[in-house]
């Protein structure tokens, strides 16, 4: 839990002393009551709140009670709902966050409950995992466009959130009659399969279960797929189904004998695990998420929280209102915050913007809420705390509402908008997670500046008498529609067609919000700004003052110049000393071999593998060298070592991608050689003021123990000067040369011909 305390005066950033609070003292006033409700306003609340749960119904029976009697009777499966809940941890269908509940209803093509799918995230054996099942009595478990949209949603949030997805798969494929809509486009069927190979790249472990037909294109997600897993006797994966084999050749063969489990997991390989019955399955899907090794930081020793002093029931009757001004914004910030607790930022500028800091549930975040149009005032306003809160790593959440005031005047203003598109800009590149619930009817510029879809948040919840236009004449008819209007532009419009992630019951919201916000912190680290030198370019400006840099310190240099700090290593459990992986730079992949020590016998195997990788994929190299002049006495008796090492400066001599080198400590002995120095004739060969090159063992140790401003000759300046590097490079500023670098070597530079090619044959090691 978060510690508080009070700074009560500015002190000079060299001796900065903080007092503890008071025991008794919490932080942030608290909100007093702002508003009375009329029984209309509550009334109109009620009736949302009772439509929404009927939509909610309606799609959990799925296809129905016939649907629901063919799956379980004739076809001897379980239902979808009951999976997922024996795949779950014991009671976590309570905090099970459902996404797109009420999605496929009233569409141009029918009803299609559910989208067919079942969308959410739950806790297996402990680890938070997206879940994406075929609901096989909707339409047999046939894909439509709007099923498409809302599996590739979840997959955007899976990816967004870093956590691991299951695919439960029921699937008869494509609804053919409407597959223009479902196959070609950007957002259509193939797009999920990519993103499949995207996440698996990035780490985020795919996991299938085949409970039913797999067939057609859904026959590629259990293929595509990290692990999967077939019910024998149930599951079947192939292409085209036994009448298509029997149109096509003649032949009559079972669904088993075609693709069943047994084939697939003992013959062709494409499954990994078979199992006897679903419930077997169940067990084996709870085991491989515990084989990931994905431990979530569970608060071990957290506090209960006070609950706000607003009531849940309150906001019922807000989510009646048609219009929110501030007062009403201030009472639903009331109802959500713990203690109500909550602290103004610039309270006195700007008339319709409330932004400021509070807790929910224990975890510190700004809010942002308007009670009417962006002012100018309120776009400033909205910006500056935007920065804020992406400066200090504080999550946003953002209260969409429209009072439908100033449609006369807004567009007409030039200086209003040119602030809101500053504050849309801030939204926009603030890389903090964002949460979005709209608590009214949101129209014209808000659906920018209060981070609408367009604006790509974590998580984009809606309450059940809200709705989204972009017109202030269409905005104005859903404010003053009826209250279980389901027209174009309504809340329930926009779920069913999955633009927003979920209508959530106002009564809910802090409990849903919650669970959002530790959802979207989980794997979230302060990202670097957009220079992307890490948190720091200090950090290298220190790491170049140590003399002999370890594979933590390797590891603190990579994060310094990569994108994001992203990074997917490569072999991580193999050689105790090379690190070797794959990120961007300034939008290039690269691959990057950084060696904290001596190469050892595994670091010399794992190096040459990742060499002959990178070249394989025409993606450049990056040598980060260094030597910790550790096994001196050892490294040169052992022929193995002497043998794999040189198997490693083959590959990297043979390499046919750009190389560049970066010396980042003194580098000593066979480093020179393994490691890309010059005798590897590399296309950029740098180093820090710090490092040096040497040959032999008894030298380097010297250089490891000179002066810092030693320029005798090894030093990093003694080279220079004779034109062996090709310059020393200002530490801070490694990011932006190696960029250029990387830019300069790659700009004519083409895959040139492997082994089969016309160029030199190669031995591949």
């Amino acid at each position: 839990m978060l510690a508080f305390i009070r700074r009560p005066r500015r002190i000079s950033s060299s001796t900065c002393v903080f007092w503890k609070a008071n025991a008794s003292s919490k932080p942030f006033p608290v909100l007093a009551s702002q508003l009375t409700f009329d029984p209309s306003q509550i009334e109109n609340g009620q009736k949302f709140n009772a439509m929404h749960e009927k939509r909610v119904e309606y799609c959990r029976n799925g296809g129905g009670s016939k649907g629901v009697e063919r799956h379980v009777k004739k076809n001897r499966k379980v239902l979808v709902w009951d999976r997922i809940e024996q795949i779950l941890d014991e009671a976590a269908m309570d905090d099970f966050l459902e996404v797109g509940a009420t999605v496929g209803i009233d569409l141009e093509y029918g009803d299609v409950p559910g989208g067919g799918t079942v969308t959410g995230i739950g806790r297996i054996n402990n680890t938070h995992v997206m879940l994406i099942a075929n609901d096989a009595t909707v339409k047999g478990g046939t894909s439509y466009p709007i099923t498409v949209t809302k599996s590739l949603r979840a997959q955007e949030i899976a990816h967004n959130l870093r956590i691991p997805t299951l695919y439960i798969v029921d699937t008869g494929g494509a609804f053919l009659p409407l597959q223009s809509e479902i196959f070609p486009d950007l957002k259509h069927g193939g797009r999920t399969f990519r993103n499949q190979a995207i996440m698996s790249g990035e780490g985020i472990p795919q996991i299938a279960l085949v409970s039913g037909m797999c067939t057609a294109g859904g026959a590629y997600t259990p293929t595509m797929s990290d692990e999967a897993i077939m019910v024998n006797k149930i599951a079947n994966i192939y292409l085209g189904g036994p009448p298509l084999v029997k149109a096509a050749t003649g032949e009559v063969v079972t669904g088993e004998q075609l693709g069943g489990a047994r084939l697939h997991c003992e013959t062709s390989g494409i499954a990994d695990h078979f199992a006897e019955t679903e419930a077997e399955s169940f067990e084996i899907v709870r085991d491989i998420i515990a084989t990931l090794n994905i431990n979530e930081n569970w608060p071990s020793n957290a506090k209960p929280v006070d609950p706000p002093e607003g009531q849940a029931g309150d906001l019922i009757a807000l989510s009646g209102f048609d219009k929110l001004n501030k007062d009403a914004i201030y009472s639903v910030v009331r109802c959500l915050l713990d203690g109500s607790r909550f602290t103004e930022f610039k309270k006195r500028f700007g008339p319709n913007l409330v932004t400021g800091f509070g807790f929910l549930d224990g975890r510190l975040i700004g809010v942002l809420g308007n009670g009417g149009d962006i002012t100018q005032q309120d776009a400033q306003k909205g910006a500056h705390f935007i920065q804020l809160c992406d400066q200090r790593s504080i999550p946003i959440l953002f209260l969409q509402n429209s009072s439908n005031s100033g449609l006369e005047t807004s567009y007409q203003d030039e200086t209003i908008l040119k602030e809101r598109a500053k504050m849309i800009r801030a939204q926009a590149v603030a890389r903090v997670p964002k949460i979005a619930l709209a608590v009214a009817p949101v129209c014209h510029d808000e659906l920018m500046t209060m981070c609408g879809p367009s604006g790509n948040p974590e998580f984009n919840f809606m309450w059940p008498g809200s709705g989204l236009k972009k017109h202030g004449f269409e905005c104005s008819q859903i404010c003053d529609s009826d209250p279980v209007d389901v027209s174009m532009g309504s809340a329930q419009y926009w779920s069913s067609r999955s633009t927003c992630d979920g209508i959530i019951r106002p009564q809910e919201s802090r409990m849903v919000l919650a669970k959002a916000f530790y959802l979207s912190c989980l794997n979230f680290q302060a990202r670097p700004g957009r220079n992307g030198e890490g948190n720091k370019a200090g950090d290298l400006i220190a790491l170049s003052g140590f003399d002999k840099l370890n594979k933590d310190a390797i590891y603190s240099v990579v994060r310094c110049l990569l994108d994001g700090s992203r990074f997917t290593e490569f072999k991580k459990r193999f050689g105790p000393n090379l690190v070797t992986g794959f990120g961007f730079l300034d939008g290039r992949l690269i691959g990057v071999l950084g060696n904290g020590g001596d190469i050892t016998q595994q670091d010399a195997q794992k190096g040459a593998h990742f060499i002959q990788l990178c070249d394989q994929r025409s993606i450049p190299i990056l040598f980060l060298q260094n030597s910790s002049n550790s096994g001196l006495e050892t490294s040169y008796q052992d022929e193995t070592i002497l043998k794999e090492r040189a198997k490693m400066i083959r590959a990297q001599a043979v390499a046919r991608v750009p190389k560049i080198a970066l010396a980042v400590a003194p580098v000593c002995h066979d480093e020179l050689m393994t490691m890309c120095g010059p005798s590897g004739n590399p296309e950029f060969n740098f180093m820090w003021p710090g490092s040096g090159l040497k040959k032999h063992g008894f030298e380097c140790s010297q250089i490891c123990d000179s002066d810092p401003v030693d320029v005798s000759m090894g030093s990093a300046q003694y080279w220079s000067s004779r034109s062996t590097c090709d310059g020393i490079i200002r530490p801070q500023e490694s990011r932006m040369v190696l960029a250029k670098a990387f830019y300069l070597s790659c700009l004519n530079f083409q895959a040139r011909p492997g082994r089969n090619g016309e160029g030199n044959k190669v031995f591949r090691m």
